[in-house]
């Protein structure tokens, strides 16, 4: 046993996301016990040392207070939205059901509203159900039969345009760069209304990417469409309990290193060496049979040297997260809304994509039974690439 012990490869796992947990799970649970695991959670971030007491994965959720008594339990909102589904995210859900994590369909609905730069009042133009689970279509109160169904034939002729192409027309690929086709560049192709595409399109898609609309414009259409096709008709679902449920499950017996830095990774032989600095300032290294960095394209070219080059033509964009409760930021949740989760069974989550400027201010509300609506906002910044 003691010479088993000491055969064992040593494994460090840089990054304590999704993938970066799952793969450390994974290899704690080798039936052979051939390996040691460390997880470094945080890792040198645009070239500024950072330092972080949890893992990432659910580390920018938010937990609700439960006003129903001390024997109730918070609710839990995960943000950014986890949410998968039947078609997109087939190994993710095949993946939930291997490590026997629970997930129920979740339905939401999103409140489109405009703003301008002088901080008028924002009013509400439209209100969209995921996978259009409502139909009829919901209907603003303050608008007319009239004005919206002439909305309704407005948008479903654009969505099922849309639909239509992202099943049988193809995005192109340049046969000398190899490069794919922006989304920008395919939206005018299909011919798809620009205020229908600036109004509508953009909004929606930037909430469920996380994404400012013009970086969302550049991304390959490819990725858009193949993400169209997946989830077209299809329920959406989210973890009980929220994304921390996940974390607690794969991340149960792993040794995690927190509030270390990891600033460089090197081949040393046929061996890899990891340096980080504590919190303290001291720099540390050690040497692991295998090293996986679970973290973005950027921070693995800064990191590991013989992929500098290669990682630099993957195009990152960094977001910031805002959560607050300041009600003077948020405009009233619309009598429509109210009644609409009145009547929903079990909760409702509601999204809020307001525009200003070039800030994207996504609001979350959660209908808590008990509690009222409680609202959360994801804060978008320009990003660069």
């Amino acid at each position: 046993m003691a010479e088993a012990r000491q055969n064992r490869k040593a494994v460090a796992v840089i990054g304590s996301g999704m993938a970066g947990l799952v793969v450390a799970y994974l290899i704690q649970q080798d039936k052979h016990s051939r390996y040691d695991v460390q997880i470094f959670e945080t890792v040198i971030r645009l070239f500024l040392l950072y330092f972080q007491d949890r893992l990432s994965l659910d580390s920018a959720s938010y937990t609700i207070p439960s006003l129903d008594g001390e024997n109730s339990l918070p609710d839990r909102v995960d943000i950014p939205m986890r949410v998968l589904d039947n078609g997109f995210h087939v190994q993710l859900k095949r993946m939930y059901d291997f490590l026997g994590i629970g997930y129920t369909r979740q339905k939401f609905i999103y409140l489109l509203s405009k703003s301008s730069a002088d901080n008028e009042k924002r009013r509400p133009y439209f209100l969209h159900s995921s996978s259009n689970h409502q139909v009829p279509p919901l209907r603003l109160r303050s608008q007319g039969y009239v004005e919206w169904v002439m909305q309704m034939i407005y948008l479903a002729t654009c969505y099922f345009w849309f639909a239509f192409c992202c099943f049988y027309v193809k995005p192109k690929t340049d046969p000398i760069s190899n490069e794919d086709e922006t989304l920008r560049t395919y939206l005018e192709r299909i011919r798809l209304p620009q205020r229908y595409v600036k109004d509508y399109f953009l909004p929606l898609m930037s909430g469920v990417t996380t994404c400012p609309h013009d970086a969302l414009l550049d991304f390959p259409a490819i990725d858009i469409t193949g993400y169209a096709r997946g989830t077209y008709r299809q329920p959406h679902y989210a973890v009980l309990g929220g994304v921390q449920v996940v974390e607690k499950k794969v991340a149960k017996n792993l040794t995690v290193n927190l509030r270390a830095t990891v600033t460089l990774v090197k081949n040393i032989g046929a061996r890899s060496q990891v340096t980080w600095v504590d919190f303290d300032g001291e720099s540390h290294s050690a040497d692991f049979d295998h090293v996986i960095m679970a973290v973005t394209p950027n921070v693995v070219g800064a990191l590991y040297g013989p992929l500098r080059e290669a990682m630099k033509v993957i195009p990152v964009f960094s977001g910031e997260s805002v959560v607050h409760r300041d009600q003077s930021v948020i405009a009233e949740c619309s009598e429509s809304l109210k009644r609409v989760a009145a009547k929903a069974q079990g909760d409702v989550q509601i999204q809020r994509r307001t525009r200003s400027g070039g800030m994207e201010l996504t609001t979350f509300g959660l209908l808590v039974p008990g509690v009222g609506m409680e609202w959360f906002s994801s804060k978008v910044a320009l990003c660069r690439r």
